[in-house]
This record gives C-alpha cells, sequence and structure tokens, in this order.
C-alpha cells in the first residue's frame, strides 16, 4: 500500500499516537555498565574504527576533474583554449564552408564554350610573349650573347609557356586548342602548319650573329637568332676554326689562321632545311717594333723612343721601363729621361680595341754612367794659376777647358789670369762612350788668394800644401781627424808663402783614409787678413774638409 501524500513519519505518528512507549526497567542500568566499559563515546568509536581506513570512491575524483575542467573552459584566459577561442574557430570555419560552395557552384556553372574561349584568350596572349622574347633575343649585340644570357631567355619562354597551358589544359577542347594556336601563328606571320602536321617558320628573321671582326686565337661566341620553334642546328666549320664549346644554338671558336673566314649553319625545321653563312675577318698577331737608341747615356734627357707603324686610332700603346722616367708625348711616341746607369728594358704593350688583339715587344737598354769630374787650381806665380783635372785619367777621356774665355785640351793646364777680380773656369769631361759630365766654377783672381788642396794622397810624394799668390806677414795651419782631435799643425813661412806641408803622418805613424779637416788662419803683407776658401753659397770660411787617400 502507497500513501502519495503522506511520508512514513506521519504515518509513525498518527498510528501511534495514543501509544505511550515506556522502556524496560533494567535498561538504564545496562547502558551505564556499557558505557562504564567503554569510558566514552569517543572510546567507543575509536575502538570500533581502530583498524579501518577512511578511502573516497575513485567516481569522487572524476567528478572533481570535470567540475574544475568545465568551470576552466566557460572562463576567458589568453594562454588556455576556452569557450572564446572555440567560438572564433567555429565561425571561421563556416565561412569557409559557405565560399567553398558557393565557389563550387560558379564553377559548375562555366559551360564548354566558356573554357574554349579562355583557352582561345591564353594562347593568343602566349603567342604575343613568345613574340616579345625572340625580338628581345634578336636585338641584343653579338658580343652580349653569352650561353647564361641565351639560357635566362629560354628559360622565360619556357616558364611563360607552362603558366598558360596549365591554366588551359582542359580534355575536352583539345581540338579548339590545336586550331587557337595555327590561328595566332598565321597572324604572327613567323611560323604555319604544313599539310602534313609539320611547323614550317619564316626564314627570312633567321641568321648567324657573332663578331664579324676578331683576333686570331681570341674565341668568340656566335649564334642562331630568329627561331620561333624547336629547330635542329648543326654547325659547319672551316678548318681554320676551332670549336671550344657549343651549348643550344650557341658555338665558341678560336680562329687558328687570319684573314677572311666563312662560318655557316645548317638549321632543320620539320622537313626543311636551310644554311646559313656568315663572314669573319681574322687579324694576324703583328708585333710592334721599337724604334730608339739602345745604348745611351746616363744624364741624357727627352731621348726619343717609338712604334715603327702607321697611326691607327685603333690601336693604343702601354710603355714602361725597370728603372727609368716615360714621359708620354702621343699614342706611339715617348720620351725617357736617363737618370739611372746600368742595364734597363723598354717595353710596350699594342692592343686592338676593334679585335681585342694584343701583342708586346721589349728592348734591352744599356746606360753609361757618366764620368766623374772634379778640379782645382792654385796660384803658382804673380796671376798665374795651374788648373789640375783631380779625378781618376782614363783611356779614351777627352778634356775641354774653358778660363776667361780661353780654351786647353790637356787635363792639367796653367793660366795667366787677365786681371784681378772674378772669373769664370769649366770643364768638360767625355768618355770613350760619348758619355760627358759638365761643370763650371768661379774663380777668385784677387792679388790675396791662398789655395786649399781638396785631396792629399800619401803615396804620390807630395805633400798637403795650401798655396798663396801673395806673400804672408804670418800663417798657421792645422789638421784634424774625424774626432775633432789636432794630429799636425805648422807655421813656417819661406819669403812669405807656406814652407812645410803635411805628409799624412801623425807621430811617424799613418794615418787611414777618410776625410780630414784643415783651418787656417793668414795675414798678408798689405795687413788683409784672409777670409777663407769662397762657398757655393758665396759666404767665406777659413776651414774646410779634405780627403786622405792611400
Amino acid at each position: 500500500m502507497t500513501n502519495e501524500d503522506n511520508n512514513i513519519e506521519d504515518l509513525f505518528s498518527s498510528r501511534f499516537s495514543d501509544a505511550e512507549e515506556v522502556p524496560s526497567s533494567d535498561i538504564w542500568s545496562k547502558l551505564e555498565t556499557d558505557l562504564d566499559k567503554q569510558n566514552n563515546v569517543e572510546g567507543m568509536f575509536q575502538a570500533a574504527f581502530q583498524n579501518s581506513v577512511v578511502e573516497p570512491a575513485s567516481s569522487v575524483w572524476r567528478k572533481i576533474s570535470a567540475t574544475l575542467a568545465w568551470r576552466s573552459f566557460l572562463t576567458f584566459h589568453y594562454n588556455t583554449f576556452n569557450i572564446y577561442y572555440a567560438s572564433i574557430i567555429s565561425a571561421i570555419l563556416g565561412l569557409t564552408g559557405v565560399y567553398l560552395m558557393q565557389d563550387k557552384t560558379a564553377d559548375s556553372s562555366v559551360t564548354v564554350a566558356d573554357r574554349i574561349h579562355n583557352q582561345a584568350q591564353y594562347h593568343a596572349q602566349f603567342a604575343k610573349d613568345e613574340e616579345y622574347y625572340k625580338n628581345l633575343l634578336a636585338l641584343v649585340q653579338p658580343e652580349t650573347q653569352t650561353e647564361e644570357y641565351m639560357f635566362d631567355i629560354e628559360v622565360q619562354q619556357t616558364s611563360t609557356a607552362n603558366q598558360y597551358n596549365q591554366k588551359a589544359s582542359y580534355s575536352d577542347v583539345k581540338s579548339h586548342e590545336q586550331q587557337t594556336e595555327n590561328a595566332v601563328a598565321s597572324q604572327n606571320g613567323k611560323y604555319s602548319e604544313g599539310s602534313n602536321g609539320d611547323r614550317t617558320i619564316d626564314w627570312s628573321f633567321v641568321k648567324i650573329t657573332g663578331t664579324n671582326s676578331i683576333c686570331k686565337d681570341i674565341p668568340s661566341v656566335y649564334s642562331i637568332v630568329g627561331l620561333t620553334t624547336h629547330a635542329d642546328v648543326r654547325w659547319l666549320l672551316p678548318k681554320s676554326a676551332k670549336k671550344t664549346s657549343e651549348t643550344g644554338h650557341n658555338v665558341s671558336i678560336a680562329w687558328q689562321e687570319s684573314g677572311k673566314q666563312k662560318m655557316s649553319a645548317e638549321v632543320k625545321v620539320g622537313k626543311e632545311k636551310r644554311v646559313f653563312d656568315f663572314a669573319v675577318t681574322v687579324e694576324a698577331v703583328e708585333l710592334p717594333t721599337i724604334k730608339g737608341k739602345t745604348k745611351v747615356c746616363q744624364g741624357m734627357e727627352k731621348q726619343l723612343y717609338y712604334v715603327d707603324e702607321s697611326i691607327n686610332k685603333e690601336i693604343s700603346y702601354l710603355w714602361e721601363t725597370q728603372q727609368n722616367t716615360i714621359d708620354n708625348i702621343g699614342n706611339k711616341y715617348i720620351n725617357i729621361d736617363w737618370t739611372k746607369s746600368g742595364k734597363d728594358t723598354i717595353s710596350v704593350t699594342k692592343i686592338n680595341t676593334v679585335t681585342g688583339c694584343k701583342s708586346s715587344a721589349s728592348v734591352g737598354i744599356v746606360v753609361y754612367p757618366q764620368p766623374k769630374i772634379s778640379f782645382e787650381y792654385h796660384p803658382t806665380g804673380d796671376m798665374e794659376y795651374e788648373f789640375a783635372f783631380t779625378e781618376s785619367q782614363r783611356k779614351g777621356y777627352s778634356y775641354e777647358w774653358s778660363i776667361e774665355g780661353t780654351e786647353y785640351t790637356e787635363p792639367v793646364v796653367t793660366h795667366t789670369a787677365s786681371g784681378s777680380g772674378s772669373s769664370f773656369a769649366s770643364l768638360k769631361v767625355t768618355d770613350k762612350n760619348g758619355c760627358f759630365t759638365f761643370i763650371q766654377k768661379e774663380i777668385d783672381f784677387n792679388k790675396n788668394f791662398i789655395a786649399v788642396p781638396s785631396k792629399f794622397n800619401v803615396g804620390s810624394g807630395k805633400y798637403f800644401l795650401p798655396m798663396t799668390n801673395a806673400d804672408l806677414r804670418n800663417y798657421k795651419l792645422e789638421i784634424y781627424n774625424a774626432r775633432n782631435e789636432k794630429i799636425w799643425e805648422t807655421s813656417e813661412l819661406d819669403n812669405g808663402k807656406p814652407a812645410v806641408g803635411w805628409d799624412g803622418l801623425s807621430k811617424g805613424a799613418s794615418l787611414p783614409r777618410g776625410k780630414y779637416m784643415w783651418k787656417i788662419s793668414a795675414t798678408f803683407n798689405d795687413g788683409t787678413q784672409w777670409k777663407g776658401v769662397t762657398q757655393p753659397n758665396g759666404s767665406t770660411q777659413p776651414s774646410g774638409i779634405f780627403v786622405l787617400e792611400n
């Protein structure tokens, strides 16, 4: 029996509302006894569950994890996937699906007629591009048509063809595709389709390009241009042409013989074949010839050298020497100042700026040194002077003196001064090779004059002895070494002239060769004090350097 309106507590309450439950008289004593045994309620529980372990059910943890995950999904966080990110992704996928369905519907509406029309447009554009690349290739200068350049053009053409063929490669328009290609080819006038289906070409656009003027043994590239369809090319070369490489429709040739040459190319398109000729002028390598003196003297200036051939504006020359300086005075003319003696070489490189021909020539030059020159003079009497060449006298030397306008030809000469005052004396010495040296000095022919030697040879039997053209009242000569130590002195006069010269010894011992210094103090009989030797700058100095030779 069931009662949907009342619960069990109400039923019990109604049933026993008038009853009174009275416990038995001994129940309380039993309870007290049991409590005394267990001491208290806590003790009873402890005893009851002493060896028990409380473990939650496994389903509890799953419920807790699910609750936490759901709360995290409903809460927005930047670094976790949540409901907001899911909404955005769902929206994007939905829009993409709608777009794809519309595009598929649009594609299904394209008819075969539309595809045929698009195919014709693609091939018409391809024909225009093909024409552009062909004309571009034909306009390139032969010398710039390298293999890399030709390959680049072909790659661009192939890439363009693939682009259009891929866009219109429909199996149901093949026949219309062939008609479109033929129509475009006929319109351009470059090639057409023969009766048997082979392609033919407009041969008026086909030719050989390359350098028609070239130097012997220099490689040059030649090419077939004007081809708008596949063709087989076979090069027909003479024996004088050495083929160095061949790539595609290009061939590299080094001509082995000079003069007029001819090369040909056989071009085959389908069953049709043509031969094309190309004339080449090959220039021989001609060595330049240098004109000018091969034996020269040191000190010669502006010595002319040139190349012995006609002037050609296409030819340039590069000159060089090993030691001396070149002055270019024209394309094939130079001047050289021979400042350094010894052996030298003149080289010239001839370059043809059109054909690229290069050739070189050189010639050896001997540069003789100039003869060494110096002279001294001293008075020998009243207004009489001796002039002497002081360098080593060699066989083949010639001497040309000019003293106050008087000419002499000996290495040592005596000259009588025409009067007091200053004048010039010059000496020119020429050796057996024709090389010469010239020197000039200003000479003081005044009354009071002392001449001092510039060098002294101990073995010559002579002495280091100054000389004067006038009598001296007093006089002192001192000799010093390189350490500024006095090694000898004298003040002796004989009838107003220096009486004793230095023999090159110090305390009876020979001295090493080298530079030594002299110092003189003197007064003439008329009371004039000697001021010294005239220096190159015009000043006077009563001391100087001389060389001791052994």
